[in-house]
């Protein structure tokens, strides 16, 4: 079918549409005076019109968090108010012109972000597509009210056909992934992929959440003209009328809405004038004045972007529009310097300054620390409490201000007692995070200064050696045998040289070889870089506007994220079916509401993100103290996950102090003159700074001051040795010093007693005896090897051949005497150690053995080469010892731990270890470590010791272990008391508890569930590791919750059928009850052992204590008849004790028999 076709069939049915609708309501429209309609607006007060506006704007902003879900899943870094502009934007668009307009609208702005514009329309047509699945399932709850409605339905069919089509659209929505076809006719060719279903729920709630908000603004409006109607009335015909407005295709409802709604309002008794001024108060607050206030904001947007324009610049005849244009690469270095601003004696402290505060913290992230506002205002992001509050507002305007206040206050007092628990938390945090953080040493009033790396500016001098982390964009001014490792750039394996000068204009930055660029690392040698580009403008910045860089998702994380899921579908089922049966049973629309909100709060584990925050925010101020600073939180979960922990045996095995034995020659006798050579190369290298030589150059001195530096080939990690050419009187020499074998086969020579000789097999079969002799003593062996070269510019690898072998060095690192007892601790609580190191097997070997790790294998890194992955998959499960290998090699044998489903920890601190740590779950480095591996650590240790790893782990436990108590706590205990609710308000001719007591019972029974972070945890949970599982919370929370509830409904008994109570007795009963037993089963079950055998934090007791005397009291004082509670009478308080103690005893009883078959499993 051709789309002029389409367009033309489109515009067809819409006609037909219209002109059904306006048929059917002609005689609607026909009785409408004017005159009438504009007396009732006048007589508006301009208070009420204020409100209405308020309320519009309100409803239209609630779409902020549908633009929340969309800016996350295309890893766009925007700050809220602009997220929350764009969300504004386009929901005023969708709402007059329909959701493809919006759509665009949306794809403007974002590809103004830099986001692809097929991932961007991806995501656009998902959250359009979304838009009506909220409104399908809300038709269920108008149905729900048929017996009041049906008359829509009987007189006009278009409506029945209307509400017939749109009921299947949500389960159409969720099938999507089952249907390619309609996948295909959906998103075309950019969805070929399965798409997320986690992404489709949250955009179906986002959905449900602003078609319940818009449906009870306009019934609101409606009650004030027309209070004696019905809200349910008002609210079903509304959604039926919507649903007729969606399915008939016409943008912005226009006509369709308008007249079924007007139809429908006539069915249920409102006075037609009434409801046309409901409907133009509607139109204008949520339609007409929110469409005037997306034009300025897209004006301040439009306006934000011409500010950020920087002004033209020409410069030497190079004009130069902004900094993203400047191919600085390709520029002389005066003009690059000039245009900066700039001099090779670096910046003044004050224009360093001045730039940061103008172009911000060189960081991919916003630096802007939360405010107190935004963290205060963030508490209420939960929609449950977003429609609480909406409906309490409501409840104001009808009248029932008073049980509305007390409402509000409780929520509020809620918000800011956890808002007090995160803000000290977070604080708390921050000031560890500052105590390890990369750092750069720049030239300032042309003098050196170590600064955080985030406070790089452009025009700065930087000094970078071997080991640093280049922390933004820029040029070299100076070199010296300067190799960088870019491969998170490039995918370049190998390093690359770089060295000043200048590039082709047009070039990749492969091609850049005058250029270095954030977030790369120096593998060798020395060079002084000019920063040209900071922040969000780099190479690497202009990456992660496109790729999602948040740090992968934690074991903890994702079983958060998976409870949340399964919370809210009993949410969602829970308070649909409340309040669909209450309003069935007659019972007040707005309290019926309140209720069923109240209840779905009430399962809310509230207190969730705070209780997390303490926990981790207490483990990592703990940790510090015991020398760990933790700089990725959520790890400290993961920390006591793991189960492999994978390290270097140097400074973890060993003391960590190499210490120079001795220098000899091949006949294993002491040598000056391999010494000489040993100290010339380790003094004269100027590229990678290492412990190897500082050992060597602090044995003893020696005066080389003849001795001139011709040239030098670097280290790395593929070569393992280091050429240092010198110059002594008429001779120049090489000299190379590294790996014994890396050395060994470079020599067709070799010198003894000052005569040279050709290498022969005995020799080789001499020399490699001696070798394997140290090596299985524990002692290191490097090579030495000369030759005599002539004076070159530059030397290469290549030179690096028929080299005279010279002789040994030996280096000694003792074992640590307390680690054989450290390494049985970790094995005690379940962590197996892996040693991977790149010594070779022999000492690897020999000091496992000396420090007590039992091998059980060993694989060396010329082993690794010929397995494959699935061999390496299996292997590894059995092999504890793997050897001389390289930094990749680390890699992989993480990963092929990881894919055996193990939790992998990775401890290392040198450059080569970079990769491995990125692989690992858990990355933990040390102090003195090179800047990469510190930036790509989880957790830096103040002293490389295992010792303090088993404490980590501990902690890292006791935060899971704190944090899964709350859960299985508070959600077992609520999720019976409020399904007993749900159940009880069938058969009462009362609610059973009203709103306001239900959140007090909430507010009252979180100060001591927040004490949670700060309980003990018994030991025996500390003993292996820990992990989340959704289905053992499940269980927990059914069966406990049912326990729960057979009480709960044995306190119904005897009260209303024992002691006959009345309404308030009842509720002031069941409120204490509540209370009561919530604290209780929290002292209960914070333990798997019977709970007088473990003892509660004090501040846990306590607290627990205090509210439960405060519960009893409540009923008798002026806040309780608040409340609308009433005094119990002691008979009544007496066995409501019994009950609380036989609930306990009970649950103590269903405890033992519930750990006792889930540990079994």
């Amino acid at each position: 079918m051709s789309k002029k076709l389409k367009n033309n069939l489109k515009f067809i049915f819409i006609t037909i549409t219209i002109g059904i609708v306006l048929y059917e309501g002609r005689m609607e429209l026909a009785s409408i005076r004017a005159a009438e309609i504009g007396s009732v607006l006048k007589s508006l007060p301009m208070k009420k019109i204020i409100f209405f506006m308020a309320g519009g704007l309100l409803t239209v902003a609630i779409s902020y968090i549908r633009e929340i879900i969309i800016s996350r899943e295309l890893s766009i870094e925007l700050k809220g108010i602009k997220v929350f502009k764009i969300a504004f934007i386009s929901n005023a668009i969708n709402n007059i012109s329909g959701g493809f307009s919006s759509a665009g609208v949306r794809m403007l702005f974002y590809s103004k972000e830099g986001v692809p514009a097929k991932e961007a329309a991806y995501y656009n047509i998902l959250a359009v597509a979304s838009f009506s699945t909220g409104l399908s399932a809300l038709i269920w709850t108008a149905l729900l009210n048929l017996k009041n409605i049906r008359l829509i339905f009987e007189r006009y069919e278009y409506v029945l056909i209307a509400v017939a089509v749109l009921i299947l659209y949500t389960p159409l929505f969720f099938m999507i992934n089952k249907f390619k076809w309609l996948k295909k006719k959906l998103l075309g060719k950019i969805g070929d992929e399965e798409i997320d279903y986690s992404l489709l729920k949250n955009l179906f709630m986002s959905s449900i959440l602003e078609w319940t908000v818009s449906a009870m603004f306009f019934s609101a409006i409606s009650l004030y003209f027309s209070p004696h109607s019905s809200f349910m009335d008002i609210f079903s015909i509304f959604i039926v009328s919507s649903a007729v407005g969606v399915a008939s295709l016409v943008p912005g409802a226009i006509g369709t809405f308008d007249v079924t709604l007007l139809l429908g309002m006539s069915l249920i008794n409102v006075d037609t004038h009434n409801a046309i001024v409901s409907l133009i108060m509607f139109r204008l607050f949520y339609h007409i004045i929110p469409v005037a206030v997306a034009l300025v904001l897209t004006g301040s947007l439009f306006l934000e972007r011409l500010k950020s324009k920087r002004r033209t610049l020409s410069i030497g005849g190079i004009t130069m529009t902004d900094k993203d244009s400047i191919k600085y690469w390709s520029i002389p270095l005066e003009k690059v310097l000039k245009y900066l601003g700039s001099h090779e004696s670096g910046l003044t402290s004050e224009e360093a300054k001045i730039r940061l505060e103008k172009d911000g913290y060189n960081s991919l992230e916003k630096q802007n620390k939360t405010s107190q506002l935004m963290l205060f205002t963030s508490q209420f992001k939960n929609p449950i409490i977003v429609i609480l509050l909406i409906a309490t507002v409501i409840s104001w305007v009808t009248g029932e201000w008073i049980d509305a206040l007390i409402i509000l206050l409780i929520v509020l007092a809620s918000s800011i007692m956890s808002f007090l628990q995160e803000y000290s938390a977070s604080n708390a945090i921050e000031e560890l995070r500052a105590k390890v953080q990369a750092t750069s040493i720049v030239v300032r009033d042309k003098k050196p200064l170590s600064i955080p790396s985030s406070e790089v500016v452009s025009g700065d001098i930087v000094n970078l050696s071997t080991g640093s982390l280049i922390p933004a964009d820029g040029i070299l001014l100076k070199s010296d045998d300067f190799f960088v490792n870019q491969s998170i750039l490039t995918g370049e394996s190998l390093p690359v040289r770089k060295q000043e000068g200048t590039a082709v204009e047009v070039s990749s930055i492969e091609e850049r070889k005058n250029c270095v660029f954030m977030g790369t690392n120096v593998q060798s040698g020395n060079a002084v870089m000019l920063v040209v580009k900071t922040g969000q403008d780099t190479e690497f910045g202009q990456i992660a506007k496109k790729l999602s860089l948040r740090s992968p998702e934690t074991e903890f994380e994702k079983g958060v994220r998976h409870f949340g899921y399964l919370l809210t579908q009993i949410m969602l089922i829970l308070t649909l079916s409340v309040f669909a049966i209450n309003v069935i049973f007659k019972r007040p629309a707005i309290e019926s509401l309140l209720f069923s909100v109240a209840l779905a709060v009430g399962i809310t584990p509230q207190l969730l993100p705070a209780i997390i925050s303490i926990t981790l925010s207490k483990g990592s101020r703990t940790m510090a103290k015991e020398g760990v600073i933790v700089r990725r939180l959520a790890a400290i979960e993961n920390f006591g996950s793991m189960d492999v922990l994978c390290t270097d045996k140097t400074g973890t095995l060993t003391e960590g102090v190499i210490k120079l034995d001795d220098t000899v020659d091949i006949s294993g006798n002491h040598s000056e003159a391999v010494f000489r050579l040993a100290y010339i190369n380790a003094a004269m290298q100027s590229g990678m700074v290492n412990s190897l030589d500082s050992t060597i150059t602090s044995s003893r001195a020696m005066d080389i001051g003849n001795i001139k530096k011709i040239g030098e080939i670097p280290f790395d990690f593929t070569r393992e040795r280091l050429s240092v050419i010198v110059g002594e009187e008429d001779e120049c020499t090489m000299i190379v010093k590294g790996a014994f074998s890396k050395v060994l086969e470079i020599c067709s020579h070799f010198e003894i007693e000052g005569v040279q000789r050709k290498m022969d097999d005995s020799t080789l079969k001499e020399i490699h005896s001696l070798y394997s002799d140290w090596s299985n003593s524990g002692i290191r062996v490097l090579g030495v090897a000369k030759k005599p070269v002539s004076i070159k510019t530059d030397y290469v690898v290549e030179d690096e051949k028929d080299m005279i072998f010279k002789g040994f060095i030996l280096l000694i690192d003792h074992p640590k005497p307390d680690v054989a007892n450290t390494i049985e601790d970790l094995q005690s609580k379940g962590v197996s150690l892996r040693v991977i190191t790149g010594d070779n097997k022999l000492i690897a070997m020999h000091t496992a053995e000396s420090v007590g790790l039992k091998i059980t294998g060993v694989i060396t890194g010329s082993e690794l080469i010929s397995l494959s992955d699935e061999a390496l998959w299996s292997k590894v499960e059995s092999v504890n010892l793997f050897a001389e290998v390289d930094p990749n090699q680390k890699e992989r044998i993480i990963l092929a731990l990881k894919k055996n489903s193990h939790v992998v920890g990775y401890m290392g601190d040198g450059i080569n270890d970079v990769p491995a740590l990125h692989a690992a779950d858990v990355s933990i480095s040390v102090d003195n470590a090179v800047d990469v591996a510190k930036e790509s650590a989880d957790f830096v240790l103040m002293e490389n010791s295992l010792k303090v790893l088993k404490r980590g782990i501990e902690l890292g436990r006791t935060t899971f272990t704190n944090t899964l108590k709350y859960i299985l706590v508070t959600t077992s205990a609520n999720f019976g008391n409020m399904f007993s609710m749900a159940g009880l308000s069938l058969f009462l001719p009362f609610l059973p508890l009203l709103p306001k007591q239900i959140l007090m019972i909430n507010f009252l029974s979180d100060f001591p569930a927040i004490m949670i972070a700060n309980d003990s945890v018994d030991r025996d949970m500390l003993d292996k590791p820990r992990k989340w599982d959704i289905r053992f919370i499940r269980s927990f929370m059914f069966t406990f919750g049912i326990i729960s509830s057979i009480f709960d409904y044995l306190t119904f008994a005897v009260l209303f059928i024992g002691f006959k109570a009345q309404q308030e007795v009842f509720q002031s009963s069941w409120f204490v009850l509540s209370i009561l037993t919530e604290l209780l089963i929290l002292i209960v079950m914070r333990t798997q052992k019977p709970f007088f055998k473990s003892k509660p934090a004090p501040s846990l007791l306590y607290a627990s204590i205090i509210v439960g005397a405060i519960s009893i009291a409540l009923p008798y004082t002026p806040i309780g008849g608040l409340l609308s509670l009433s005094p119990i009478s002691p008979t009544i308080l007496a066995s409501l004790i019994v009950i609380a103690f036989l609930y306990i005893l009970v649950t103590e009883i269903a405890k033992r028999y519930f750990y006792r078959i889930h540990n079994k499993d």
